[in-house]
C-alpha cells in the first residue's frame, strides 16, 4: 500500500515508487497520509458512493456512521494495476494481524525499522508482470472501448454509475 505508479519519462515505460520507512516519522506520516477515520451521517455506501474522494494513492476509510454506530465499514480504495484480489487477501490478512497485534500489545509494539529487502518483499505492478505495453496500441484501446461500451450497458446500476461517475468525468475529452 505504500507504494505507487509513475511512468518512467526516460523509459518509456511504468515504473513502482516506493519509499522504505527509515524511522518513526515515515511511518507516522504513511498513517497519516493512508488510514482515513470518517463521520458520516448517512450509511456507508451512501458515502462512499457520492462524497469518497478521487484518490491518486492507495487508501483506507474506516467510516463511522452515525446512523449505525455498532458497525464500522472498511473501504480500501487502491489502483488495479497496484494489487489484484489475492493482493487484497494477503493486505487484509497482515492488516488485521498488526492490528490484532498491536491492539493485544499497544504499549510495546514497535514498527520494526528500517524496512529492509523490501525489493523481496514486493511484488511488481500487473502491468509489469504481465509486460502489457505502455502505451497501449490501437487494437488494445479499441478492445477496451468495446468491453467498455458493453460492460455500460450490462452494469447500469444507480449506484455503481455514481461510484463512476468522477472517474467518467474525468476522462473525457474537453
Amino acid at each position: 500500500m505504500g507504494s505507487r505508479i509513475e511512468r518512467d519519462d526516460e523509459t518509456g515505460t511504468s515504473k513502482r515508487i516506493y519509499k522504505p520507512f527509515e524511522n518513526n516519522e515515515d511511518v507516522d506520516s504513511w498513517l497519516n497520509s493512508t488510514f482515513h477515520i470518517i463521520s458520516i451521517d448517512k450509511i456507508a455506501l451512501e458515502w462512499f458512493n457520492d462524497d469518497a474522494p478521487v484518490f491518486t494513492v492507495p487508501s483506507v476509510y474506516i467510516i463511522q456512521s452515525k446512523g449505525d454506530a455498532s458497525h464500522q465499514t472498511l473501504f480500501l480504495r487502491c489502483p488495479h494495476d497496484i494489487t489484484d484480489g489475492i493482493g487484497i487477501l494477503q493486505l487484509l490478512d497482515q492488516l488485521f494481524t498488526q492490528a490484532a497485534q498491536f491492539y493485544t500489545q499497544s504499549a510495546k509494539y514497535e514498527y520494526p525499522l528500517p524496512d529492509e529487502d523490501l525489493e523481496a518483499k514486493l511484488c511488481p505492478c500487473l502491468r509489469i508482470a504481465v509486460s502489457i505495453l505502455d502505451p497501449f496500441s490501437d487494437a488494445q484501446v479499441q478492445r477496451f472501448q468495446e468491453i467498455s461500451t458493453n460492460n455500460g450497458e450490462m452494469y447500469n446500476h444507480p449506484g455503481l454509475m455514481t461510484c463512476l461517475q468522477p472517474l467518467l468525468q474525468t476522462s473525457k475529452p474537453n
